[in-house]
């Protein structure tokens, strides 16, 4: 109050220092009754130690609102700036503009910010608000809370990010920071590359996959896209990579998902119906599915890796002769196996089908078929 010194004191005698008219925390008030407000405090607001940081007649040169220096000056006596030594700084403390982001006597957040975090740096940062409309947002931008993964005032490496990849994914995703613990290997994942697979703020597609998680995978994996052969394992067909491979990697080879046969009966249900009561053909319990089926996609129908009579003589290696003696005495076509032969387990050891044509079932297959070996 320019020229109205008893607005402040009194001419004669008082309890206060300076022949103030009351204490200096109360005084101030007097005028600056929005500094009385609830919210988050400035230390010395709080206190009401106006004088830590307000000259009581005239500012300092370069300064305002009665600052007793400039308000970056003011500032640093308490709140350092970032070391000289950060690589990298928020344009408004580079600038010194602290009131950007911060009210200086009491504000509606904490740290004395002008707003909730998420708010604020839109103000500046607009493509926040684009995100948070995506169909897939990370959960600290959606929660507000940009200082989960930026520092505010600088940091040593870009985006203002508190800490490099995986480090600062890993802090939160404590099941991704145990499986980067014990080495498993997708090499964008064992490398620490988090961002060649995800997006940090949001996306259009689950667990913030850059692009559809088939053609995240074809970048590397080109060789494995869909529509090259007739025949395509479903999951396969449908882009649907992770319904068999666990992203980050695993410890079992493929880094798949589960063991095998356990794996493929996740969707294969029938498969293991004879196992417990009847007989399993052994390479389908053992989990060697690949020895006959192909895992992504095959010119063969059942994904088969070879012609069917081949498939089956691999293993059963058997002559016309010794066809026709197991048969009695009618040697079949190596390629109709499975017509009679469940090629995965059966009710007895033979893996025959349960539903039998009688005369076959009693072995008078001579009542049909005329004998093909001696």
């Amino acid at each position: 109050m320019e020229g109205n010194c008893s607005a402040c004191h009194v001419p004669h005698a008082s309890d206060s220092t300076a022949l103030l008219k009351s204490e200096e925390r109360d005084l101030c008030l007097e005028c600056h009754t929005d500094l009385n407000q609830g919210g988050a405090h400035h230390p010395d607001a709080g206190a009401r130690d106006c004088l830590e940081c307000h000259a009581p007649h005239q500012a300092a040169a370069g300064a305002d609102y009665l600052l007793r220096a400039p308000q970056s000056q003011v500032c640093v006596e308490c709140h350092a700036y970032p070391a000289s030594d950060t690589r990298f700084q928020h344009p408004p403390v580079q600038e010194q503009e602290c009131r950007t982001c911060h009210k200086l006597h009491n504000a509606p957040a904490q740290g004395l910010l002008s707003g909730a975090q998420d708010k604020l740096c839109a103000g500046c940062h607009s493509g926040i608000r684009l995100d948070m409309a995506a169909a897939s947002v990370h959960s600290p931008l959606l929660q507000g809370k940009c200082s989960a993964c930026h520092a505010p005032h600088g940091a040593k490496h870009s985006a203002l990010l508190e800490k490099s990849e995986p480090e600062r994914c890993l802090q939160c995703h404590e099941n991704s920071a145990a499986q980067f613990e014990a080495g498993f290997g997708h090499i964008p994942f064992e490398k620490g590359r988090c961002s060649d697979c995800h997006e940090s703020h949001s996306g259009a597609h689950p667990f913030l996959l850059n692009q559809p998680e088939g053609q995240v995978c074809y970048r590397c994996h080109a060789q494995q896209q869909p529509g090259k052969e007739a025949h395509e394992h479903q999951p396969f067909a449908e882009e649907r990579c992770s319904a068999c491979h666990q992203s980050h990697g695993s410890d079992i080879s493929g880094y798949l998902r589960r063991e095998k046969p356990e794996l493929c009966l996740g969707c294969h249900t029938d498969i293991d119906r004879f196992w417990e009561s009847g007989s399993a053909h052994q390479p389908a319990q053992q989990g060697e599915c690949a020895a006959c089926h192909a895992s992504h996609a095959a010119p063969r129908q059942g994904l088969l890796v070879r012609d069917n009579a081949q498939l089956c003589l691999d293993c059963h290696q058997l002559d016309t002769q010794q066809l026709g003696d197991i048969h009695g005495g009618i040697a079949p076509d190596p390629a109709t196996c499975t017509t009679c032969h469940d090629s995965h387990g059966g009710p007895q050891p033979s893996l025959l089908y349960p539903v039998q044509h009688t005369p076959f079932a009693e072995g008078k297959c001579a009542d049909c078929h005329e004998e093909s070996t001696p």
